[in-house]
């Protein structure tokens, strides 16, 4: 079991779409429905963008108890759905939920990777195995599916498809059980990664470091011993080293573990190296989000009561994204330059009459974090939706004679340019992210910092009378 129960099952729902010609649909604070809504409460897109800053989300339509859809929707910079979705696949007797898409080098083209029964044909060369297909950076004609491997594996039941794009253009592709498989490029031999007996292998997740080319895979294991999240090196020769727990992802004696629910959060960095896993941490809850760095080194970057449904996405400068579930909310963090910590916590409401939050995922690309969530209503109605996360402005305000002086921040970076205000006066922060203003008023004064592609940031200051001149 995956530990969530299986709401909607093969039956078909209500297959409205909600409207997305509003100029707010899937911008800050707004949330726009872009699939059916008789979703399994288990499904997870794959996300790609492409050179003209389009995202692309591949996903899994329910469409009878014999007929299943792998669809594809394309969302726009600026957080609006192109056009109507696309099918990639029709009619298959059933697919796997949980397909994953990646991008080739410069956004030029997109690969998705699926699996599932195709008929009930005993000599049908589709079914049950491991598949690709791929189309033009538009998304809109996609090519015919082949196999990914040259051997035959059932990956049409897989707990889980994980791929990434290393630098050089090999997509690497991982499938849970049965099988625990991964492959690099297309035909040729693949590997098993878990070969334990008895464990279950749930979630795979793979990264690629940037500038070394060196391929992560982690995963979760279920079973009768060592259970927790798991993270081993790949090469195109087979696994390489040792595979690695990280530490706080079971019990103690590693005998009880939850599992991750989703695909296991990994990733390289956009332009910088490292491979790093984001990881719920406790048992039985897990109270706190985990960022470690494959290799060594870790740092927690969320705290909560029941968290669910981490996941990471890398952006711009070397910065990471971290999000995750805890009751009522989802939360997202950003990282610095280096990944060494976050920014302030961003807080998100669910999406308009959700009861429940099944998955949670992002790509942060561009920067904003363009967020997506699987959610189901109090009526057992199941969707994914879309909105954006602005990274957050850090303020810091200090109050002098007849001065404020304000240093802003993105996760403890300068940020220079910031437009600050305080006491009716404005300035602009320098490349030390500092503004000095003089402000006539004494007393407590608010001081705010704004900048365009950030969440503005206040804090307060107390201004103290300006010392009088002596004649």
């Amino acid at each position: 079991m995956r530990g969530r129960l299986l709401l909607c099952a093969f039956a078909v729902a209500a297959v409205m779409l909600v409207p997305t010609g509003a100029a707010s649909a899937g911008t800050p604070g707004n949330w726009t429905q872009f699939t059916t809504s008789n979703l399994h409460n288990f499904a997870e897109p794959g996300l790609a963008r492409t050179a003209d800053g389009v995202l692309h989300v591949v996903w899994h339509r329910p469409v009878s108890a014999s007929s299943d859809d792998l669809m594809h929707t394309a969302i726009s910079r600026t957080g609006g759905v192109v056009g109507g979705p696309v099918t990639i696949e029709s009619g298959w007797q059933g697919l796997n939920a949980q397909p994953d898409l990646v991008a080739a080098p410069g956004g030029t083209s997109l690969r998705v990777f699926f699996a599932g029964t195709h008929t009930l044909t005993l000599d049908d060369t589709l079914n049950y195995q491991l598949l690709t297909a791929t189309a033009g950076p538009d998304g809109s004609s996609w090519s015919a599916p082949q196999r990914v491997t040259s051997s035959s594996h059932p990956s049409y039941a897989s707990a889980g498809i994980g791929a990434a794009m290393a630098p050089n253009g090999t997509p690497v592709v991982a499938a849970g059980d049965p099988g625990n498989i991964f492959h690099f490029g297309i035909g040729g031999p693949d590997f098993v990664y878990e070969s334990r007996a008895g464990m279950n292998v749930y979630d795979p997740g793979v990264g690629v470091d940037s500038t070394s080319r060196q391929a992560v895979l982690a995963w979760f294991s279920l079973g009768d011993a060592s259970e927790g999240t798991y993270a081993r090196a790949i090469t195109p020769s087979g696994p390489s080293g040792s595979t690695v727990f990280l530490p706080g992802s079971a019990s103690a004696d590693r005998r009880s573990a939850n599992p991750p629910l989703q695909r296991t959060a990994i990733t390289g960095r956009l332009g910088d190296s490292g491979v790093y896993i984001a990881y719920g941490v406790g048992y039985p809850s897990r109270t706190s989000v985990a960022l470690a760095r494959f290799g060594g080194g870790s740092l927690t970057v969320g705290r909560g009561t029941s968290i669910d449904n981490v996941a990471i996405a890398p952006a711009p400068e070397g910065r990471l994204w971290v999000t995750w579930s805890d009751g009522p909310k989802i939360y997202a963090v950003r990282t610095n330059k280096a990944a060494t910590r976050v920014g302030p916590r961003v807080a998100i409401n669910r999406p308009p009459g959700s009861v429940s939050v099944f998955g949670v995922f992002g790509e942060g690309s561009l920067g904003t974090l363009d967020l997506i969530a699987n959610s189901g209503t109090a009526s057992n109605a199941v969707a994914m939706w879309h909105t954006e996360v602005l990274p957050p402005l850090e303020l810091r305000a200090r109050g002098g004679r007849g001065s404020v002086t304000a240093t802003v921040t993105d996760a403890g970076d300068p940020v220079a340019g910031a437009a600050v205000a305080a006491g009716g006066r404005r300035g602009t922060t320098n490349g030390q992210g500092v503004a000095t203003l003089k402000v006539a008023r004494t007393g407590r004064v608010t001081v705010k910092a704004t900048k365009g592609g950030y969440r503005a940031a206040s804090a307060g200051a107390r201004v103290l009378r300006p010392k009088k001149k002596k004649r």
